[in-house]
């Protein structure tokens, strides 16, 4: 009877112990708090490192299991066992607090020894599930780092999202966490540290199923998705034109990453369908908005949304006021980097994931789902209001709901889509690799280069125009042994570059052993000397900036300056501007022992210019309390100069014209000094980003600078990583990175863009310098010069693959092959068709125009009849000029046409294939499609699966994104010529390179040396007059094996299987029978 009686009261004491339980949360057989398949577990950690939980047999023991009820709660009593003489008596006390939430008080307490080091409460979930569902700390994600280091934070709310719902675990008083990576994430909330005999654990536990309620913006929405016209004040998104809107956003209720979103039909909406807030670039946007809610509750309001000329990180963008049920308020601040970001190019932030992406025709687009912890208890109504940042939302959801971020790390094998790729960088002499022909050496024969018009001539060959097709070597590539600096200029001509820019040169040239200034190192000189001499021999050009990088430059009023300070004090203080004065002067005066010209007298140096990227309208508003005292004084004396009243209505006014002053008085400043030594060449300032005024029309020529997709760090790690590089194709926004400087040049000025990049490791690196050398040749440009070829001693040897490294990186080097037959050949004619932009005008022509024919900003310098677009609010007259406004694209083309600015077949209608008025280029952003066809050379860029066609080139295209490029090596005809480069260009990468992400955008590890290439099998035809014999060779030139050519009806056609023999294919030599 006593069995029974025991038997009954722990059957009736376990029936209790579940009843206390909120809804969700249970225990397991083996005694731990159960939580879907979750398990949490009291855990002891012994001071020799030796774990002991619960659930271990023998641990954990409660006699009797009987349990008793107190004011507290359920209680029971047991022993913890730790070694067979150390043992804890345990308490155990669960409440039921509400139908989904139970309280635990657990003591642990002893008077024998404690051989402790830790004391937790642990619960483990595995590695994939975590890096999907994070737990929060008081509301923050904690992410692992890309290394995935163990984190250790504090706070009193975890939450963890799981499978089907959140479970919040809840402290009276502040807890250090644990979260220790590994296959299996172990999670720890510490209650007690090393030889307590003491220790014990509050917590509170939730779980709440998901559930969430979209919230009605519609009456607050503003903007539509749609732009038409850039800058009208009509438009939509953000009102940057068609090219970079929110078009092609689908509307209607959608799911993203688990969050229900309420997508508004602006159609339905009077044409509204976001709320855009105002910022400094969008003034006249909405300060705030106010929506009603109809009494939602749940423990988080997420917010899909973006922002637009994000400012730095973590500075405050936005509020968020929610106003409940009880007249309670909360506010809630967002910073840039953490809880919101740019639209352009997103990536998953500390508080917000990448929940829609999408490709426009400026950039990689996004919108972020944005965390924003609530009360439980009923909303009725949100307001939005802009902290002078231009602030998107396209959706609100409140409820308890987790994202769904989906963990899909990619790591680069060999394998069925990767095989492995030779390192070899030295080009083989005479083969079809080695493109050194097209350089007319020696460099300097014909004389000086000089400006004149929109082009360079040399001053030996009067009305020739000349162009450099270049490449940015840097740092320690400069300075290294006369053998290697051969071996390097050789490869370089190989790849037909035919200039060099020497950059972060100057940090190295100079010795501190002087106390009061930087002076030049002999030695090192003597190295450039030889780099100078050499160059020159095989028809290398150089161009240089007079500074670029000095960390610690000796001046004697500040001691030592750091680069950016020098850069700037140099415009606006008369000591540093001298010191830069004297160092060029020292440079430029130098004999060069090896050619017996001092540089300035040596017309292998073709143009300079001053100050790498010292744009004063960027430097400016960026400078420290040093540079700006210095700044300051200098306003105010050309404020006094000119007896000017400095106010708040015309500051902005006197200030561009105070910067547009400082730059041109520098400028003439440095080129007086400088012709004084005999100095004759162009020169340049400011080249980079928009200098304030009309400063660029007072230099020689005109200089900038981009990049498409450059590398962006987001995380703390010393070697810049983890780092988001954009996946998006340049060709689906209309030629990517070179739309951005369309609008730049001047008529009358020859353009340079002294650097530029398509960046690893995005994965259409190949369209690079296909779009460069197309369409710098279509609009005439005068020089090119890809950053960059090497920056540190040795560089050419196998090494991982770098953002912007071109010798380590054989596809940059094939790539930039195609450009210099396009753009240094002049394969790619000129547009024979011209028109001016205004100042105001020009960046508003769009992404179109440029890509059909020659833009230049309007000058005085412009030849009669060339019609000038203009901005509809400017009245400026343009004596004997067509004069069209820019307005919606179809008005805006139709004039353009009268005009006879670009062809009849082009309307202008978005979304369609563009084609250049020399009828050469065709650019179909929707099918992400290049063809380039002249007689000499074709580029076909062709989609996975897809075909396309040339006049000379046919292409079937495999699985893989590729470029296909034919070019006649004996400068014939490509139908007539006898021997032919053919190139099979994918994606390289290194291996065991890891992303975070499958897009490939988060860059976590670089990889190894071994170089990858994306396998991809293509039918080519080539349409020549005789039979062919095709070989495949490396990407140095030297020939494999022969590949059998097949005849169709006259043509040779080749299948090009890039991995045949287990070893990477990207080069072909064709030779004609």
């Amino acid at each position: 009877m006593d069995r029974v009686k025991q038997l009954f009261s722990v059957f009736i004491a376990v029936i209790v112990l579940f009843d206390v339980f909120g809804a969700g949360i249970g225990r397991a057989p083996d005694g731990r708090i159960q939580v879907e398949n979750l398990k949490l577990s009291l855990q002891v950690i012994l001071a020799d490192g030796t774990s002991v939980e619960q659930h271990q047999p023998g641990v954990l023991t409660f006699p009797g299991e009987a349990a008793e009820k107190t004011e507290q709660g359920l209680r029971r009593y047991g022993k913890f066992k730790l070694t067979d003489t150390a043992v804890f008596d345990l308490t155990e006390t669960v409440k039921r607090i509400s139908d989904c939430e139970s309280s635990f008080r657990y003591v642990l307490s002893t008077r024998g020894e404690s051989p402790t080091r830790l004391f937790s409460l642990a619960l483990r979930i595995p590695l994939a599930d975590y890096q999907q569902r994070p737990l929060l700390i008081d509301g923050v994600s904690r992410h692992f780092s890309d290394r995935l280091k163990e984190i250790h934070a504090r706070g009193t709310r975890y939450q963890l999202p799981l499978e089907t719902g959140i479970l919040e675990l809840e402290v009276p008083i502040s807890r250090q966490v644990m979260i220790i990576p590994g296959s299996t994430v172990l999670i720890r909330i510490v209650f007690g540290y090393s030889r307590k005999k003491h220790a014990n654990l509050d917590v509170v536990m939730r779980y709440r199923s998901y559930q969430a309620q979209p919230v009605d913006l519609r009456r607050a929405m503003n903007m539509g998705f749609a732009d038409e016209v850039a800058e009208d004040g009509k438009g939509g998104w953000t009102d940057q034109g068609a090219d970079n809107d929110l078009s092609m956003m689908k509307t209607g209720l959608h799911e993203l990453s688990g969050i229900p979103f309420r997508i508004v039909d602006p159609v339905a909406n009077d044409g509204k369908s976001c709320i855009a807030m105002r910022g400094k670039a969008r003034p006249d946007f909405c300060k705030s908005a106010r929506v009603s809610v109809p009494d939602f509750t749940g423990r988080t309001l997420f917010l899909l949304n973006g922002l637009a000329w994000a400012p730095p990180r973590e500075k405050p963008v936005g509020k968020v006021t929610v106003a409940y049920a009880d007249g309670q308020k909360q506010e809630y601040i967002l910073r840039c980097g953490i809880d919101t970001g740019n639209f352009w190019k997103p990536y998953r932030l500390e508080n917000a994931e990448v929940v829609w992406q999408a490709q426009n025709r400026a950039a990689p687009v996004g919108l972020y789902a944005t965390r924003i912890p609530l009360e439980p208890k009923p909303v009725i109504g949100l307001e939005f209001t802009s902290m002078n940042q231009v602030w998107m939302i396209v959706g609100a959801t409140i409820g308890t709901v987790a994202p769904h971020v989906v963990d899909s790390s990619t790591v680069i094998r060999r394998g069925e889509d990767w095989v492995p790729l030779a390192s070899r960088f030295d080009t083989v002499k005479g083969s079809a690799a080695d493109l050194s022909g097209l350089l007319d050496a020696p460099a300097g024969k014909y004389g000086f280069v000089t400006a004149v018009g929109d082009h360079f001539e040399f001053t030996g060959r009067p009305g020739v125009p000349v162009r450099f097709w270049g490449c940015n070597l840097c740092s320690g590539s400069q300075y290294d042994s006369e053998e290697v600096t051969r071996k390097m200029l050789d490869n370089i001509a190989g790849c037909g570059y035919n200039a060099i820019r020497l950059h972060h040169f100057d940090n190295s040239l100079v010795t501190r052993r002087n106390l009061h200034r930087d002076e030049i190192n002999p030695q090192q000189m003597g190295k450039l000397d030889f780099l100078l001499s050499e160059a020159k021999k095989r028809g290398i050009y150089v161009t240089l900036d007079l500074f670029t990088l000095r960390w610690w430059a000796k001046i004697p009023k500040y001691g030592e300056l750091r680069r950016g300070d020098y850069k700037l004090l140099c415009y606006f203080d008369e000591d540093v501007r001298r010191d830069l004065i004297r160092i060029s002067k020292d440079l430029l005066s130098h004999k060069n022992p090896y050619t017996g010209l001092c540089w300035a007298d040596d017309p292998a140096v073709v143009f300079i210019n001053l100050v790498n990227e010292g744009t004063l309208s960027t430097l400016v508003p960026r400078a420290n309390a040093r540079c700006k005292a210095a700044i300051n004084t200098a306003f105010g004396k050309y404020l006094t100069a000119r007896k000017l009243a400095d106010t708040p209505q015309n500051r902005k006014t006197h200030y561009t014209a105070f910067l547009n002053f400082t730059g041109r008085e520098f400028f003439n400043t440095l080129k007086q000094e400088l012709a004084s030594i005999g100095v004759r060449i162009p020169l340049c300032d400011q080249n980079f980003d928009e200098p304030a005024g009309d400063i660029r029309h007072h230099y020689d020529y005109v200089d900038t600078h981009f990049y498409w997709c450059h590398p962006v760090a987001i995380g703390k790690e010393a070697d810049g990583l983890p780092a988001y590089i954009a996946a998006g194709s340049a060709i689906a926004s209309n030629a990517g990175g070179l739309r951005h400087v369309f609008h730049v040049p001047i008529s009358g000025k020859p353009m340079v863009i002294s650097e530029w990049n398509f960046c690893y490791p995005n994965p259409y690196l190949f369209e690079g310098a296909l779009l460069t050398g197309a369409y710098a040749a279509l609009q005439d440009y005068s020089g090119l010069m890809q950053f960059y070829y090497a920056g540190r001693r040795g560089e050419e040897q196998p090494r991982p693959l770098e953002s912007f490294l071109i010798s380590a990186n054989p596809l940059q080097k094939l790539a930039a092959r195609c450009g210099a037959f396009f753009f240094l050949r002049g394969d790619v004619a000129p547009s024979g068709k011209t028109v001016l932009m205004t100042e105001k005008a020009a960046p508003r022509i769009g992404s179109r125009l440029p890509l059909v024919s020659k833009v230049r900003r309007y000058s005085t310098a412009a030849p009669a009849g060339i019609p000038v677009i203009a901005a509809p609010e400017e009245m400026t007259v343009f004596p004997g000029r067509n004069v069209i406004r820019r307005r919606s694209d179809d008005i805006f083309f139709a004039e353009l046409r009268r005009a006879g600015a670009v062809p009849e077949y082009e309307t202008g209608r978005s979304g369609s294939p563009v084609i250049s008025s020399t009828g050469e280029i065709e650019l179909d952003s929707a099918k992400r499609s290049l063809k380039v066809r002249t007689a000499r050379s074709e580029a076909l860029v062709v989609s996975p699966g897809e075909r396309s066609a040339g006049r000379f080139l046919r292409i079937e295209n495999g699985q893989a994104p590729a470029a296909f490029f034919t070019a006649s090596l004996d400068n014939r005809s490509l139908t007539d010529s006898r021997r032919i480069l053919l190139l099979h260009l994918t994606d390289v990468k290194s291996e065991n390179t890891v992303f975070s992400d499958k897009e490939m955008t988060v860059l976590k590890d670089i990889g190894s040396r071994q170089l990858l290439l994306r396998r991809n099998k293509a039918v080519a035809e080539l349409r020549l007059n005789r039979p062919c014999r095709i070989f495949a060779c490396e990407y140095t030139g030297e020939r494999r094996f022969e590949v059998p050519v097949a005849r169709k009806a006259g043509n040779c056609l080749v299948t090009l299987d890039n991995s045949v023999g287990g070893q990477g294919i990207m080069l072909y030599e064709v030779v004609a029978e």
